[in-house]
């Protein structure tokens, strides 16, 4: 499993962790998803706000879209 998302499943706070199994009640399924989504956000405005400024507006609408769609705040 990548490491980053053994982080993010951790940040969720799931009760329990391990290499093959998650124990949860659905309240920290939610938190990971949304974190997932961040992390994609995040990762295409890194990866673009060093191009030119219209790439990076453009980069940041789609993912402020992206965040509003799934109802993630930032």
């Amino acid at each position: 499993m990548n490491k980053r998302i053994k982080e993010l499943i951790l940040e969720a706070g799931f009760p329990k962790f391990d290499e093959m199994y998650v124990v949860s009640d659905g309240k920290e399924l939610e938190k990971f998803a949304e974190l997932i989504i961040k992390e994609c956000a995040n990762v295409m405005v890194a990866k673009y706000e060093k191009t030119d400024y219209y790439s990076a507006r453009i980069s940041e609408s789609v993912c402020e879209q992206i965040l509003k769609h799934f109802g993630v705040e930032e």
